[in-house]
């Protein structure tokens, strides 16, 4: 029995002996740094100098002002026009003959160049296209057998 009493007191003396600290693990080598590939350029930000309310009038050109083509195919003379742009988007409205209000929907790119386009009840399309160069919407748009100069001013 001694010797039972001996081995639990050095078995017990053994676990409250201090433990040797476990041994630090180092940290692998980090990786090598591939090379990155250099950033993706900025896409172009619209300058907000375009945004804003166009307001003036599409004035027929003297191409398409002949009295008998204005009566045949509705042109008339000239149109009060409104035109929205905001964030490169473009939406321009007019009353036309029938006093029926058209839309022509399209973008400003970045230099203000304007392209817009007005779905006939035909399926046919009728364009827009324009610049704008400090605050003043100037184009032509073909509607039919009608050209118009557009004019408008910020």
């Amino acid at each position: 029995m001694k010797k039972l009493y001996v081995l639990g007191a050095l078995l017990t003396l053994a676990a409250c002996a201090p433990q040797p600290a476990p041994p630090v693990a180092t940290a692998p080598p980090p990786p090598p740094v591939a090379m990155a590939s250099p950033p993706s350029p900025p896409m172009a930000a619209m300058p907000a100098s375009y945004d804003g309310v166009y307001a003036g009038s599409l004035t027929l050109m003297s191409a398409g002002s002949s009295t008998d083509l204005a009566n045949r195919s509705g042109c008339v003379s000239g149109r009060p026009a409104r035109a929205l742009v905001r964030s490169g988007l473009i939406n321009l409205e007019y009353a036309n003959w029938k006093r029926h209000k058209l839309h022509y929907k399209g973008r400003v790119d970045a230099n203000g160049a304007v392209t817009a386009y007005h779905k006939n009840s035909d399926g046919s399309s009728s364009i827009l296209n324009g610049q704008i160069v400090v605050g003043q919407l100037t184009g032509n748009m073909e509607r039919g057998a009608c050209h118009y100069t557009v004019a408008l001013a910020k």
